[in-house]
């Protein structure tokens, strides 16, 4: 299938986007032609009332956002360094980063976020992230003059405007905790949501029994095909061996050697498939792929099919927005321009430096090095994908 068509829906989601800011331009202040920001004092009210209230805690977190600031700039520089050699060196390697998008399946990205949930997900994402900046400025008492939503191109996200005088009048570490503070809400916040999976998905699980695995994929002209075998079956043995989980047929599977013939037993028939060696590790291989455990539930009563969708639906949401609150958490933590790590690590070099002129051209130095890497990592799994077809 095609890219336009598999994507069909998220593409109209994103066109209608576009075409209500196209309508509404009037009410949007432009930068750069392609980010819109809207302003409104939606939330100041409320970070005025928590800064004053809970002042004292507001700044120690602020503070507390210092050190793994920093801690995180200087993983995610070396992980995205690693990350691009794995890519270079690795015919395999599948890379850890990826534009989100969600709805959109991004060529050569193994990573696809679900439209609905995924923009739940980044909404209360983008709001913690953004209210933290805005309440630990304010427990300083700079002055938050706007908040609102922006829009890159049809990707939406949200701000919030400190003074950026009276930002500037503050000590070095005041201002490293404000910018710090939103990075590191979303870190704490993937650590809670987190620790709500621990408890839904063993809940989730006691509702279910194994009943086998389901073949997702097969491999052309291989084996398994040959045999018979068809993607959705579901495997429940192998070699007159009852199996529930799939891990159970790789324990049993793994002392097969190429030209031994394998008994697969579906719950549609039973299947002997003489296996082939994988020619880069020298194994035996069929050709099955997206292996995926299959469960039914123990009480089939209408209560607990509901209760069980239900528990999917928050274990979905959760794992989404544990995986996008850590992933923005910490990329907004690289030292590259005006977002978090870049504002953190400029004012560090102009503290260490003294003269302002020498450490914007280190800078401007390091936030290229950036933009660089980070793209490199984006676009290098795109770049081979290009080598098949999108459309």
């Amino acid at each position: 299938m095609s890219f336009l068509y598999d994507n069909r829906y998220a593409l109209l989601f994103y066109g209608l986007i576009i075409l209500l800011l196209i309508i509404n331009r009037k009410k949007f202040e432009i930068h750069a032609k392609i980010i819109a920001l809207y302003k409104t004092k939606i939330g100041i009210r409320l970070m005025d009332k928590w800064a004053e209230k809970y002042k004292g805690f507001v700044q120690i977190f602020g503070y507390s956002g210092i050190g793994v600031g920093f801690a995180t700039m200087v993983f995610v520089v070396l992980m995205l360094m690693l990350n691009l050699y794995n890519l270079v060196t690795k015919p395999d390697a599948v890379s850890g980063v990826s534009p989100v998008v969600p709805g959109l399946q991004i060529p050569g990205s193994g990573i696809f976020v679900p439209l609905v949930i995924g923009w739940i997900a980044l909404f209360i994402i983008i709001v913690v992230h953004e209210f933290a900046h805005g309440v630990v400025a304010r427990a300083h008492d700079v002055k938050v003059k706007s908040s609102g939503l922006l829009f890159f191109g049809p990707i939406m996200g949200a701000f919030v405007e400190p003074d950026e005088k009276e930002l500037a009048k503050k000590d070095p570490s005041v201002q490293y905790s404000i910018f710090a503070a939103g990075s590191f809400s979303n870190i704490i916040l993937a650590f809670f949501v987190f620790v709500l999976l621990l408890g839904i998905v063993p809940l989730k699980d006691s509702m279910t029994e194994p009943i086998g695995f389901s073949i997702g994929g097969l491999v052309k002209d291989f084996p398994a095909e040959k045999s018979g075998l068809k993607a959705g079956d579901i495997v429940i043995g192998i070699n007159g061996k009852e199996i529930k989980i799939h891990d159970e047929f790789q324990k049993e599977y793994q002392f097969t050697r190429p030209g031994e013939e394998v008994t697969i037993k579906t719950s549609s028939g039973s299947y002997t498939i003489k296996t082939i060696e994988n020619e880069k590790d020298g194994r035996a291989m069929v050709g099955i792929s997206n292996l995926k455990d299959e469960v039914r539930l123990k009480n089939k009563s209408s209560l607990h099919k509901i209760i069980y969708s239900i528990l999917i639906f928050i274990e979905d949401f959760l794992k989404w927005t544990y995986v996008l609150a850590l992933g923005i958490g910490v990329i907004n933590l690289l030292p590259l321009g005006p977002i978090d790590g870049g504002r953190m690590m400029k004012t560090a070099l102009e503290q260490i430096m003294k003269d302002k002129r020498k450490a914007l051209v280190v800078f401007s130095r390091i936030t290229a090095f950036s933009i660089i890497i980070l793209a490199l990592n984006i676009f290098y799994p795109g770049l081979k994908f290009l080598g098949g077809k999108i459309f």
